[in-house]
């Protein structure tokens, strides 16, 4: 079960290009005390066996390349934790929403990577996200005494980048992203910047896998 295996650079051409498990490989299926006994065997495992064969075959070619990438171009390790920004208190107002939202979403980030759906996962993130685009309503960035002001405001369109960004929703993501940008908070605009390579990525990956 021979797997050919090219990675090529742009820019710099291919720069790996080998072949695994190209050589004649054998095992012992079982040992029997005479030929009776194996033909009995074959009846009722011929398929079965050679199918079984087969996927762990797979496998072990699989694992066999993985180990050629790694050791011959590696890989890098990467490491970024998810923020999520509130307020607790400002001029009196009352922010238990965007509590909840916190929770919410934040319940939701733990759950992302359980399951492959990640259905648990999007329906409390989108519970979030439904709290800060109802508290987006009462936005007036020019008065600072308002709840939601300038900087809650920014606050809120950085949140919403990121949630819609892990819920796939990359165009709504990116609208909030450049609204943080251009927000006029400075703490915002350098979250977005940085946020905005991380959405890039998972787009492409996103987009390449549907």
């Amino acid at each position: 079960m021979p797997i050919k295996v090219t990675i090529e650079v742009p820019g710099e051409g291919v720069i790996l290009s080998e072949t695994v498990n190209d050589n004649l490989q054998t095992s012992d299926i079982k040992t029997y005390d005479n030929q009776y006994e194996h033909q009995v065997w074959l009846i009722d495992n011929y398929d079965t066996f050679w199918a079984e064969r087969q996927k762990t075959m797979l496998a072990a070619s699989l694992k066999a390349v993985n180990a050629l990438i790694n050791d011959k171009c590696g890989y890098p390790k990467r490491t970024r934790s998810t923020e999520i920004y509130t307020v607790k208190k400002h001029k009196g107002h009352d922010y238990s929403d965007l509590i909840d939202a916190y929770t919410n979403v934040k319940s939701g980030y733990d759950l992302l990577f359980k399951d492959v759906d990640r259905k648990s996962a999007i329906a409390k993130i989108e519970n979030g996200i439904e709290l800060w685009e109802d508290a987006l309503e009462e936005s007036y960035p020019s008065e600072n005494k308002e709840r939601v002001n300038k900087k809650v405001t920014a606050l809120l369109y950085a949140n919403l980048a990121e949630a819609y960004m892990w819920i796939n929703d990359f165009d709504s993501a990116d609208n909030y992203l450049q609204k943080a940008k251009i927000g006029g908070v400075s703490k915002y605009k350098t979250f977005a910047k940085r946020l905005q390579g991380v959405l890039n990525g998972l787009k492409a990956r996103y987009e390449a896998n549907n």
